[in-house]
């Protein structure tokens, strides 16, 4: 799994349901592990997805191999104390290395970092790298502004970037228009259907006259509201603008047909989390009563249209005025849920990377580097119980870069050779806060799980073969 050549993963759940995967977070995340030690890793790894977006595959690998170089050394007679300093001087010197390594953030630079990510997990990057530089670059450094939605059909590499937003549905009545210009645009809450009360009740009537009078009664309350917004909808009409509703909640098909006849694109039960996109790209409130409904409370953009691809329709609100929010649309007959996490899991990475405005030469030159930093500085050293901790990570650091070769397909002993005298050719930049999250948090857990004198499961021994 590890590197643009490691090999994929084939998971299969409960449901006898397959997931093909080479990205680390996915295993973690579905498959159950029940070994302590191995749950206390993943979990750990989960950790670092949901802060920094990558770096779980690295992770996972260099807290095992921390782990198992450190108790062979312990097989061997050496105390875990002294490991365990050992390790905390040697990872100490490591992240001070790492920060002497840094260099100043720039746009190639960045599309480097995005691409080294996107090798790793996919064979034909380069449609979806630029994707997500236009991304980054269209909205505020904000990972939940950023909207991923699938379309069936078409292939991967018709995917696309929206400078606004793309809802997965559209208008439910044939006569409300498919293109908008110049459009304000109301949110709200409010519902234009009759809705079952929260608390149990029941009507009791006398007569079927009754039964009507209270039926015209709510259908009148419910097209009161839908009323006044035609209302608006014919100002905005005459100063040439049109007018496009989202609701949180349902709209009725009496609702529907007189909002229609104004000419109003209405669009029901959208999701929370695009309604507080809407707004906070094209302005307005989210109106959640009736006296609120105003012009005042309107947002406005360009243009919306309604668009359907392969029996899908979807509208697109393009031309905001506020840059804080985009999508990015998905097609193809692919796993969407793959494909999502890793787009947020990049624009998570790149998030950072901009915030920090500095990056780090990575792949196997890194990790040489740091191997030649550690044995110049184990020969400065002269307390013995000292040196533990950095011929573990020497050792750790070797067999990564073995790991990367090995995936290659390469010889590992010529290619280790001809690295150690030639260096890589390749120039890979990663994310420094990734690359110090790994290094560190992976010899702190091999710590933590070599502290552990034994293990114990609701009171009971943990039985170890």
């Amino acid at each position: 799994m590890l590197g643009p050549k490691g090999s994929n993963k084939c998971l299969v759940n409960g449901g006898n349901m397959l997931n093909i995967t080479k990205d680390g977070v996915t295993v973690c995340k579905e498959v159950p592990f029940s070994q302590p030690t191995a749950s206390v890793i993943t979990n750990a790894g989960k950790n670092i997805y949901e802060q920094l977006g990558d770096g779980v595959t690295s992770f996972v690998i260099q807290t095992t191999d921390v782990f198992m170089e450190s108790f062979k050394m312990y097989q061997d007679g050496a105390p875990i104390i002294k490991i365990v300093e050992g390790l905390q001087l040697a990872i100490r010197d490591v992240i001070q290395y790492i920060k002497d390594l840094t260099v100043p953030l720039d746009d190639i630079l960045l599309r480097n970092i995005a691409l080294s990510i996107l090798k790793s997990k996919i064979k034909e990057p380069d449609h979806l790298l630029n994707i997500i530089m236009s991304s980054i670059k269209a909205v505020e450094i904000d990972k939940k502004m950023v909207e991923i939605v699938k379309m069936d059909g078409g292939d991967l590499n018709e995917s696309k970037f929206i400078d606004g937003l793309v809802l997965d549905h559209s208008g439910r009545h044939l006569d409300m228009p498919k293109s908008l210009e110049n459009v304000c645009i109301l949110t709200t809450n409010i519902s234009m259907e009759y809705e079952q009360p929260e608390i149990s009740s029941a009507f009791t009537f006398s007569s079927i006259k009754e039964r009507i009078e209270m039926a015209i009664t709510e259908n009148d309350y419910i097209a009161k509201r839908a009323n006044k917004i035609a209302e608006i909808a014919k100002e905005l009409k005459e100063e040439g603008k049109s007018l496009l509703v989202v609701s949180e909640r349902g709209i009725d098909m009496n609702s529907l047909s007189i909002l229609a006849d104004a000419g109003v694109l209405a669009l029901r039960r959208a999701k929370r989390s695009n309604m507080d996109r809407i707004t906070k790209m094209c302005g307005g409130s989210i109106v959640t009563t009736y006296e609120g409904i105003n012009r005042e409370m309107l947002g406005y953009c360009n243009k919306v249209s309604v668009i359907e691809m392969d029996e899908e329709k979807c509208t697109f609100i393009e031309g905001v005025p506020f840059k804080t929010s985009c999508t990015i649309l998905i097609r193809g007959s692919i796993d969407f849920k793959r494909i999502q996490v890793l787009m947020k899991g990049i624009i998570t990475s790149l998030r950072q990377v901009i915030k920090d405005k500095i990056c780090i030469r990575g792949g196997k030159t890194l990790y040489l580097n740091l191997i030649t930093k550690l044995q110049s500085k184990l020969e400065t050293i002269e307390d013995p119980s000292k040196i533990l901790g950095y011929k573990i990570l020497i050792s750790v650091y070797e067999n990564f870069i073995k790991t990367f070769l090995r995936n290659e397909g390469a010889v590992i002993y010529k290619e280790m050779a001809k690295l150690k005298v030639n260096g890589e050719d390749e120039r890979i930049f990663e994310n420094v806060r990734v690359v110090e999250n790994v290094l560190s948090n992976s010899v702190y857990n091999a710590i933590s799980l070599l502290m552990c004198d034994e293990m114990v499961v609701t009171g009971k021994q943990l039985k170890i073969d």
